[in-house]
């Protein structure tokens, strides 16, 4: 097996570790895998980011040694480990095989690495058994296929105990399982929570992140919990959020797609449109949109989806955003969009974008259309949230998905009567309105309209703030906000 391999699987593990405090270790190569596993555990259709994904037996193995030698060094690591039966031997290689059983015709390499990982398992179960009832980790085998025939298969070990997935047995095992294991956030035991040089700002990097998590996060969302629990007419809950990503997205379900993907299209279908003189080559050498990319579950020896190892900095100004990332596209279907490293601003920039080959404002409208194609339905952790007796409600966000996830919750049967008008206003957008208006008016209007969108909102004809010019602009309706 791969030294190299080995070594960028053990270190995600022990980045995932010293980031959240826990483990979860999937090894499985369905593509439906991960949020199969999710909706049983969570009830939503991602897994957490302390998950990690081997999709093949030789990295399952690897991932299975990393993680035992984790909890070697340490055993107060959480951690929770789910085994599938039939995985190709070798990553993106071959026809799913049971790994348990050595199949008739098998190579000699390939033997060694089936062996590789049922060795692996047998000293998880060994573990599992020496701590007893005192272990920080728990793991299911689960199979679709629990008995096999004989014929063609050959085995001189233990049979191992499978379960059989048609039982959902991660659901039934979830009431057994710790807290821990059933919360998205770091542990406040993780490497990050202890680490002193940490700062309280946000970090952009995600293990920064993790530890700002760790630390402040938690802290907030239990005192908020609080006040939502025994709210004070007297004391305004105000709710600000941005453009976060949903704990419930799958792959055709509601949430607008990654940025890098919209972008990505709308380069496509800037190149392609006749009015322009491009010659498409590339990645934008196709002229039909291609498939929406939400895939999570990279495998634990890749850079996880969207990312890349090594990112091409934007070069500053004399260079325009839109020519700079079009450009890189053309170069080669291998070039994405998550290569370069800038910020959405930065792109829609008409300052920088003064000097480019290309039309700025015909980009602008089809990366709209884009955002106006994905603004369906409702992700699930915004219909909760509409449902929480906020004071007001101020985003950043263009969609629509909390509106009508607000509509959703004041028509749920279960609602009560005097609950409803609440949720709706909070689905209702603050008006435009001359600035000046007297305060009466204004109380009034927000009686009825408490969701604030100072930077635009798709279902309205207006502009959007995109641009570092057109978030100046929206100066004066964020700051209405908090009036």
């Amino acid at each position: 097996m791969s030294e190299e391999k080995a070594l960028l699987i053990a270190q995600r593990l022990r980045t995932v570790r010293d980031s959240h405090g826990k483990i979860g270790l999937l090894i499985d190569d369905a593509p439906e895998a991960g949020s199969r596993s999710a909706r049983e555990l969570y009830g939503a259709e991602r897994l957490p980011e302390w998950w990690v994904v081997a999709r093949s037996v030789e990295c399952g193995a690897l991932a299975l040694r990393a993680f035992l030698e984790i909890q070697k060094e340490d055993r107060r690591v959480r951690g929770l480990v789910l085994i599938d039966r039939f995985l190709p031997v070798r990553d993106g290689k071959g026809r799913p095989t049971a790994w348990d059983v050595l199949k008739k015709g098998f190579k000699s390499d390939e033997i060694e690495i089936c062996q590789c990982l049922r060795e692996a398992v047998d000293a998880l179960r060994e573990l599992a058994k020496e701590q007893g009832e005192t272990r920080w980790f728990d793991y299911e085998l689960i199979t679709s296929y629990p008995h096999l025939p004989l014929d063609g298969y050959e085995t001189n070990a233990e049979p191992l105990p499978w379960q059989s997935r048609s039982i959902e047995v991660l659901f039934q095992r979830r009431p057994k399982l710790k807290s821990p294991l059933l919360t998205y956030g770091p542990e406040r035991a993780s490497h990050g929570a202890r680490a002193v040089e940490v700062s309280k700002a946000r970090s952009y990097d995600r293990t920064e992140g993790a530890h700002w998590k760790a630390r402040i996060w938690r802290e907030c969302i239990e005192r908020l919990a609080e006040a939502l629990r025994k709210p004070d007419e007297a004391a305004p809950i105000v709710l600000l959020t941005g453009a976060g990503a949903s704990l419930s997205e799958s792959a055709h379900g509601p949430g607008m797609p990654p940025t890098w993907w919209l972008l990505e299209e709308a380069c496509r279908a800037l190149v392609h449109d006749l009015r322009g003189a491009d010659n498409p080559s590339g990645r934008l050498s196709k002229r039909e949109v291609q498939s929406l990319e939400r895939d999570w579950n990279a495998c634990c020896h890749e850079p996880p989806s969207g990312t890349s190892w090594k990112t091409i900095p934007f070069p500053g100004e004399g260079v325009a955003p839109i020519d700079w990332l079009i450009d890189h596209l053309l170069v080669s279907e291998d070039h994405r969009a998550y290569d370069l490293e800038y910020r959405l601003e930065t792109i829609f920039s008409r300052k920088l974008n003064l000097s480019a080959r290309r039309r700025g404002v015909w980009f602008y409208e089809y990366f709209r259309g884009l955002l106006e194609r994905f603004d369906h339905g409702y992700p699930y952790h915004d219909w909760l949230l509409a449902q929480m007796p906020w004071t007001r409600i101020i985003t950043t966000n263009f969609d629509s998905f909390h509106e009508r996830a607000a509509f959703s919750a004041a028509s749920d049967m279960e609602t009560e009567a005097m609950d409803r008008p609440d949720r709706l206003a909070l689905g209702r957008v603050f008006p435009e309105i001359d600035v000046k208006l007297s305060k009466q008016k204004f109380m009034e209007i927000a009686k009825e309209c408490r969701l604030f969108k100072p930077y635009g909102n798709l279902l309205s004809p207006a502009g959007l703030a995109l641009g570092l010019e057109t978030l100046a602009d929206f100066k004066d309706r964020l700051l209405r906000s908090f009036r």
